[in-house]
């Protein structure tokens, strides 16, 4: 019987590190690792983002390079991290972005994720923008296309 509760307990530790593994954002390298859409190296944590598919890791250092990077492939399966305002890796569909052309991100799409809803207002209040769900800031690019800069997702 013991060496039945054993076994089961190992199986169950087995699972739920597997689990945790794949629910977990990736290590980025700062000042080593580069961006799969730029390949410019990722040097300012609070910009990073990656998106996580099993074994397969896309690393970014911008939020507009993540969109742009997802608008020529398909998205399929996977998570998408994002870094908050406190620089906290947090799953994408949890965070509110907003859109400041002064935001200072790397590659200037001042794309900008938060942890909640009233601080992307008062971020997007900057530039007279509101705050957006994943999912929106593509509907603010003209035409969809997600490789422009941050001045035409606030002119919208």
């Amino acid at each position: 019987m013991r060496t039945k509760m054993a076994l089961v307990l190992v199986l169950l530790l087995v699972v739920a590190s597997c689990e945790d593994a794949v629910g977990r954002p990736p290590e980025i390298l700062l000042g080593a690792d580069g961006c799969d859409y730029c390949r410019m190296v990722i040097s300012e944590e609070r910009h990073a983002a990656a998106i996580v598919a099993g074994e397969q890791v896309a690393r970014f250092d911008d939020p507009g390079c993540l969109l742009a990077w997802l608008d020529e492939r398909d998205r399929g399966e996977g998570a998408i991290w994002v870094h908050d305002e406190q620089r906290t890796w947090r799953k994408v569909e949890d965070v509110w972005f907003a859109i400041d052309p002064e935001g200072g991100t790397p590659m200037a799409s001042g794309i900008l994720a938060f942890s909640s809803e009233e601080a992307a207002s008062r971020a997007s209040a900057v530039s007279g923008a509101e705050a957006l769900r994943f999912e929106a800031l593509a509907d603010r690019l003209p035409g969809g296309s997600l490789a422009v800069q941050s001045k035409s997702l606030v002119e919208k």
